[in-house]
C-alpha cells in the first residue's frame, strides 16, 4: 500500500538518509532573509507523480519532487553546471531530512539543483531530475579542496532590488554574513549561445548587503573601521580584488570579534 513517504523513494536507493531534524543544517537565519514555509504536497498529487515516475512512458515531462532535466547547453561548448568536471560528494537538505551521498550538481544559469538518479534510465541516460526548490532548504558540495555550504534565501521586499530569491553560498555566518551568488550569464559569440561564469560576493552589515567588487566598495562595510580593517590587509598582504573567500572571511570574523557590544 502506498505511503505519503513513498514519493521520496527516487532519493533513497543507494544513498544513506540520516533522519535528523533540519536543525543539523548549521546555519542559523540571516537578520536579511526569511526562511520558506511552502505546505507540502497532497497524498493525491504524490501519487500521481509516483504514477508519472515508475510509469513506463518516456522520459515524463514531470519527475517525482521535480522535472526532467535537459542538458539545454549541449551545442554551446561553455557548460553552466557549477565545476562540473571536478569529482565531489552531496549531502541535500530536504524538508527535515539530511540525505547524504547524492550525485547532485548545481545549475548556476537556471538556478536550479540537478539529482542524477543512478538507478534510472530515461531515452538511455541515467534520469537527471530539477529539484523542487521550495522544499529544500540547502545542500552541501564536498570536493577535495573544497566544501560549499548552499542555502535556499528568500529576502524581504526592502532588499529586493540587490538580492534576488535563490540558491547562495553560505560562506561565513557571524554577525557580519558572507554570501556567493554563483551565476552565469547568456552571451552570444559567433553566432553560437555562450554561459560565463561570473559568481557575486554579497555581505551583510549593519541593515544593508553590500555587493564587493573593488575595495572600496569592501571597505563600506566597516565604517569608521575603514582605517583599522585597510591596515590590517595591508599587513595580511590581502588584495581584495584577488582575496580567496577564506581570506574574506577571516577578515569578516576579525572584525566581528573587534565590534562586540560593549567593547
Amino acid at each position: 500500500m502506498f505511503k505519503p513517504a513513498a514519493f521520496f523513494l527516487f532519493l533513497v536507493i543507494s544513498i544513506q538518509i540520516s533522519a535528523q531534524p533540519a536543525g543539523s543544517f548549521k546555519v542559523t537565519s540571516f537578520p536579511g532573509v526569511q526562511d520558506l514555509d511552502i505546505p507540502g504536497l497532497s497524498l493525491l498529487q504524490i501519487k500521481y507523480l509516483e504514477k508519472l515516475y515508475y510509469s513506463s512512458v518516456t522520459a515524463p515531462n514531470e519527475l517525482i519532487n521535480g522535472k526532467e532535466y535537459l542538458p539545454y547547453y549541449w551545442k554551446s561548448g561553455t557548460n553552466p553546471l557549477l565545476f562540473v568536471n571536478r569529482n565531489r560528494t552531496s549531502t541535500l537538505f530536504f524538508r527535515d531530512m539530511e540525505i547524504k551521498n547524492l550525485t547532485l550538481q548545481y545549475d548556476t544559469y537556471l538556478d536550479e539543483v540537478i539529482y542524477t538518479d543512478n538507478t534510472r534510465m530515461v531515452n538511455g541516460q541515467l534520469a537527471r531530475i530539477a529539484l523542487n526548490k521550495y522544499n529544500i532548504k540547502g545542500f552541501n558540495l564536498y570536493f577535495d579542496y573544497d566544501s560549499m555550504l548552499f542555502r535556499y534565501l528568500r529576502f524581504p521586499a526592502r532588499y529586493s532590488d540587490k538580492m534576488k530569491d535563490g540558491y547562495y553560498e553560505v560562506v561565513y555566518d557571524g554577525r557580519s554574513q558572507f554570501l556567493i551568488k554563483h551565476r552565469s550569464t547568456l552571451y552570444n559569440k559567433e553566432g553560437r549561445d555562450k554561459y560565463g561564469y561570473s559568481p557575486e560576493k554579497y555581505i551583510f552589515s549593519g541593515d544593508a548587503w553590500v555587493k564587493t567588487g573593488s575595495k572600496k566598495s569592501f571597505m563600506k562595510i566597516f565604517g569608521d573601521r575603514k582605517k583599522e580593517m585597510s591596515e590590517l590587509m595591508h599587513t595580511s598582504k590581502i588584495k581584495i580584488q584577488r582575496a580567496g573567500k577564506a581570506q574574506i572571511a577571516e577578515l569578516l570574523r576579525y572584525y566581528d570579534s573587534q565590534d562586540k557590544p560593549g567593547k
